[in-house]
């Protein structure tokens, strides 16, 4: 009994974190995705000065991700 207890807490572990790793890469993705769609909208608009600073603040983001 205890031999399959391990062994399923194993496979639970790899499972939980798999989804935790898939997690994060949507969420890694979603966001860089929105600041580079907001970021060409502001230069669209004229607005160049804020559109670099966006992508300033996503290029640190990706640094520390």
């Amino acid at each position: 009994m205890n031999t399959i207890t391990l062994a399923y807490c194993h496979v639970c572990e790899a499972v939980g974190l798999f989804f935790k790793r898939v997690g994060r890469g949507i969420e890694y993705f979603v966001t860089t995705t929105s600041y580079a769609r907001a970021s060409a909208e502001l230069a669209r608009q004229g607005h160049q000065a804020e559109a670099k600073a966006l992508m300033m603040e996503l290029k640190s983001y990706r640094e520390n991700y």
